[in-house]
């Protein structure tokens, strides 16, 4: 006859930057045949665990603040067990700047690597600070305004502290949204554009207003698609391909009138 496995309590704590208790959070303990999460209160938790192998991921639920969900794979649980963990890494931090060397506030910075991941959201001077532990990542920077393009960095070995700044200025793109029939500009127009990268992403948009002017700006020597919203409401986007940015360039964009 099978019996029922015992259960192993596990408890243990979480600490994040500086070796301080991680305030609150949750950590989800997986394994082939099950899953469970418990709470992390004043920098500890507490499972009841079937014997098994399993894969524990930290969520600080710090969003922003660039502590690290790390995930921590392959442990085994065969008995009654203290296990602590660490959500600390190194300290990258810099600065984003957008067009004219300005600073970006509130701009994201994500970090993304095997097991760890980490966001921070700049201050006002533009900076951030993301707590990664030793790996390669992929960094990310949307710099929340859409009509700057969205960047992608890497992958990138980070294995001591160090200062990564990021230049999200590059090439301006403008003009005008016109109706093709009538040269008329189009106002609540979208305009979208998609870089065709290999890894990562280039994105921004803009919707025009009373002039029919927009504005992007792009990663230099980056190829787009230009996506635009319809005169006809039930036709597909009108899409200008394959466009190198490579220089500030000005635009007149034709939209055919609806049927």
């Amino acid at each position: 006859m099978l019996g029922t496995p015992a259960n192993a309590k596990v408890t243990g704590t979480v600490r994040g930057p500086g070796a301080a208790p991680l305030s609150a959070g949750s950590l989800l303990a997986s394994s082939e045949y099950t899953s469970t999460r418990a709470e992390i209160v004043g920098g500890r938790y507490t499972f009841l665990l079937p014997e098994g192998t399993y894969r524990f991921s930290i969520d600080p639920r710090q969003l922003g603040t660039g502590v690290p969900e790390v995930a921590f794979p392959g442990i085994d649980v065969v008995a009654d067990s203290t296990i602590d963990f660490s959500v600390d890494g190194n300290l990258v931090s810099g600065t984003v700047m957008g067009p004219g060397g300005l600073p970006l506030e509130a701009a994201w910075v994500y970090a993304d690597g095997v097991n760890a991941s980490a966001t921070s959201q700049t201050a006002a001077d533009g900076t951030y600070r993301l707590y990664l532990p030793s790996r390669d990542y992929r960094f990310y920077v949307d710099p929340g305004r859409g009509y700057i393009a969205t960047r992608s960095y890497g992958p990138t070995l980070v294995t001591a502290p160090r200062t990564l700044d990021f230049d999200v200025s590059g090439v301006e793109w403008s003009g005008t949204v016109r109706n093709a029939t009538t040269g008329e500009p189009l106002p609540q127009i979208e305009v979208r554009a998609f870089g065709r990268k290999i890894s990562g992403g280039s994105y921004a948009n803009w919707v025009t207003g009373a002039d029919g002017l927009f504005r992007l700006v792009l990663e230099r020597n980056t190829t787009y698609d230009l996506a635009v919203t319809p005169l006809d409401p039930h036709g597909p986007y009108v899409v200008f391909r394959s466009i190198p940015a490579v220089n500030d360039s000005t635009f007149d964009l034709l939209l055919p009138p609806a049927p």
